[in-house]
């Protein structure tokens, strides 16, 4: 937020858009952001969707086989963990698009009254 929006707060607070510009720079940022910390993995999603069905594939010709219970365990959560930030970067997106076609002013001043 720049010091001249600083008379907008109120708005920020009841979920308002402050402005379309101060809306766009906070959903890139939330998005490089997510986009930043899945990198920050060795793995991607997809991989580790492969290694999961692998290990089940394994145990269901061999229940002895497949990985152990504390890997599964910590793959299955970084996979969980890449799902929340995949499912905030599309978010964030559809909320960038429908920010830049939105036919409503959202940023219509709505305190005003009629005289």
């Amino acid at each position: 937020m720049k010091m001249s929006e600083l008379g907008m707060v109120d708005r920020a607070k009841v979920g308002t858009p402050v402005t379309v510009d101060n809306e766009l720079k906070a959903l890139r940022t939330l998005a490089e952001l997510c986009q930043t910390m899945e990198h920050r993995y060795e793995s991607t999603l997809e991989e580790d969707t492969k290694i999961l069905l692998q290990d089940k594939a394994d145990k269901e010709a061999l229940p002895a086989a497949g990985l152990s219970p504390t890997a599964l365990q910590a793959i299955r959560f970084r996979h969980g963990e890449k799902w929340v930030l995949r499912d905030c970067l599309d978010v964030a997106r559809a909320q960038w698009r429908s920010l830049l076609t939105s036919e409503k002013d959202v940023f219509e001043d709505q305190d005003t009254s009629e005289s």
